[in-house]
């Protein structure tokens, strides 16, 4: 079996409980020509310490330190450091599975080397899949190919000649929805993608994570996401406008539903409050609300989520949205991909 060199890289901030073990489950399997790049983006805890214990002495690991500007600028100077043929994102609180660098290289080749490799328990492999179909798939609307963690960056295997050609980097400026982005970016300018069913990732899943949390650049954020993921699929053939329309359409309805869900992590109702206005003083959220179509795609809670926003009802939603969280398990949960 042919051996890949692989850069491995680990953007890193405040995450002392769990960065040596993420680190450790990556560096035991390594290969001569691998490399493992930990990009601590200005830390004010104890991971840094962490991380360079845990890499100590081992050559072919790079600890880089940066002032803090978010996991998309983490992750780009990590690009730029990267030097082998393949790169991979893990994140520092999640794990690799033992086994996992066997199966990477076992992955690439029943892959034919695509510029783009999903893996993930899928079931069954694809080879040369359709690229506007996959790109369906990150955004929700390929109903007959359910992709896990598809728009996210961990779990899948960039050539690095694929990722620099078109200069495709993580858009700093967006909260949710750049990992996506960038999938989208590599995948258009790919001669070929593959899915590969195997597994190797572990996922801490965690209340605390971005889609959980509520924040005030959330808003601005989405339609700075949305602009580009319209500029991203007008600029390819591979996309009519119809089909761009229904693409974006598709991702402001789940937005609407993920801002509900930040509300409703909320414990002060007046904050609620607060957010909910944010909402609806901003034109453009008013203009989009008015206008745009609800796919038959959307999942139920996200139909809800539009038509109750839409009547301005988003208030009375995030509360109910958060009644079932007042008995959910805060314990922290591991799903392997």
């Amino acid at each position: 079996m042919t051996k890949h060199e692989l850069s491995v890289i680990v953007p890193l901030f405040n995450c002392e409980r769990y960065i040596e073990s993420c680190l450790t489950s990556i560096v035991k399997e390594l290969a001569e020509g691998d490399e493992l790049i930990v990009i601590d983006d200005g830390s004010t805890d104890r991971s840094a310490a962490h991380a360079q214990s845990a890499i100590n002495g081992r050559e072919n690991a790079i600890f880089v330190s940066k002032e803090n500007g978010g996991v998309s600028s983490a992750r780009n100077v990590g690009i730029d450091r990267s030097g082998a043929e393949y790169i991979m994102f893990v994140d520092a609180d999640d794990l690799l599975i033992p086994g996992w660098r066997s199966k990477v290289d076992c992955a690439l080749e029943q892959s034919d080397e695509a510029d783009l490799v999903f893996i993930g328990n899928y079931g069954v492999g694809r080879n040369n899949c359709s690229i506007d179909g996959v790109i369906d798939a990150i955004i929700g609307l390929n109903a007959d190919l359910m992709l896990q963690a598809g728009s996210s960056a961990w779990s899948k295997l960039f050539k690095l000649a694929a990722v620099n050609g078109p200069r495709a980097r993580f858009n700093e400026n967006i909260i949710h929805g750049e990992d996506a982005l960038f999938n989208i970016e590599v995948l258009l300018n790919a001669s070929r993608c593959s899915i590969q069913d195997a597994s190797i990732y572990r996922y801490r899943m965690r209340e605390t994570s971005a889609t959980h949390t509520f924040s005030e650049r959330f808003l601005a954020s989405n339609l700075a996401y949305l602009d580009a993921l319209r500029t991203l699929l007008s600029a390819s053939p591979l996309f009519d406008e119809r089909h761009i329309r229904a693409c974006v359409d598709y991702s402001f309805v789940s937005s609407v539903f993920i801002y509900a869900k930040q509300l409703a992590s909320l414990h002060d109702t007046r904050r609620i409050f607060e957010g909910t206005r944010l909402l609806y003083q901003n034109t453009e959220y008013a203009q989009l609300l008015s206008s745009i179509k609800v796919s038959g795609q959307s999942n139920l809670k996200e139909r809800v989520s539009y038509f109750m926003t839409k009547r301005r009802l988003l208030a009375l939603l995030a509360c109910a949205y958060r009644l079932p969280l007042r008995y959910k398990s805060t314990e922290e949960r591991w799903i392997e991909i």
